[in-house]
């Protein structure tokens, strides 16, 4: 669509009480944060944001995840899981990166920026990458409480059918404690159900459609890694000579570095889900 002052040129933000359509010539920017207001109502706005086809979210998905900034990143990580090999606090500090620089794409995604944010953005103090690190925490802790649960009424673990079918039932509230913590900003927001149960209610079909599209993915991961974590201790046939992978820790380094480029396109589709949908889950100030 068009500004509504300025038809040749394309809007670039949408007025959330009147509906307006601006460009950002228009808008009125405000003395708080990076937000603006309607010129017509003075209401607050926030960044036009085009319904895009399911092959469209792919591609801009990959797009942003093979840019540069997708690249250096997702390999400066690899490194760190690579010495981490050896170096056992730099597993921590891969995971607490990897983690921080997820929700960073979501919320990036989410409020209509372009590309990937750059890899300082992640983690900025120790306080936050510990923050960070109990965030990824909390959210595997959050999707195993079914197959926890079973644990503790049957004193057993679940055959692997069981196990699977317990993991894929957290799977599918998993968005909405994604959805909770990006959109509020505060991370024990993934571990409240409440706030879970006011996501699925304000928008329960669309929620429908991200909770299949978040299940997919998590299959499509589980394949991703499947296929390639026999690279971190893997060996090559080079000339007829079996050279380990491990050597050098070549073999994490490559195997990390698919794991972070999957994980980056993954949370680039949540955070075009979130941009598409903010009005509807009525969180727009959160991302404006």
């Amino acid at each position: 669509m068009a500004c509504e002052v300025h038809p040749d040129v394309a809007e670039t933000h949408g007025c959330t009480h009147c509906e307006k359509r601006w460009c950002s010539a228009c808008v009125i920017p405000l003395r708080t944060g990076h937000r603006a207001s309607c010129p017509a109502c003075g209401h607050l706005v926030v960044r036009a944001s085009p319904v895009l086809s399911s092959g469209s979210k792919l591609g801009d998905a990959a797009r942003r995840v093979w840019s540069m900034e997708g690249l250096t990143t997702a390999l400066g990580f690899a490194f760190a899981f690579m010495g981490s090999r050896y170096v056992f606090v730099l597993g921590v500090f891969y995971v607490a990166a990897v983690v921080g620089y997820y929700f960073t794409i979501i919320r990036h995604v989410g409020d209509g920026q372009d590309g990937l944010p750059g890899p300082s953005d992640a983690v900025d103090s120790w306080t936050e990458t510990v923050g960070v690190f109990v965030q990824g925490a909390l959210c595997v802790a959050v999707g195993l409480v079914p197959l926890w649960l079973w644990f503790v009424v049957a004193h057993d673990f679940p055959s692997a059918g069981t196990t699977i079918a317990l993991i894929v039932v957290g799977q599918l509230y998993m968005p909405a404690a994604l959805l909770a913590t990006a959109l509020s900003n505060r991370a024990l927001a993934v571990a409240w159900p409440p706030m879970w149960i006011a996501i699925v209610a304000r928008a329960p079909r669309r929620y429908v459609e991200f909770a299949g599209l978040w299940l997919v993915s998590m299959i499509a991961g589980a394949i991703v890694y499947g296929a390639t974590s026999w690279i971190v201790d893997g060996a090559l046939s080079l000339g007829g000579t079996e050279t380990p992978l491990r050597w050098w820790g070549f073999g994490a380094l490559l195997a990390a570095f698919i794991w972070d480029l999957f994980l980056f396109g993954q949370a680039a589709l949540v955070g075009i889900y979130l941009r598409e949908n903010k009005s509807a889950f009525g969180w727009d100030n959160e991302l404006s």
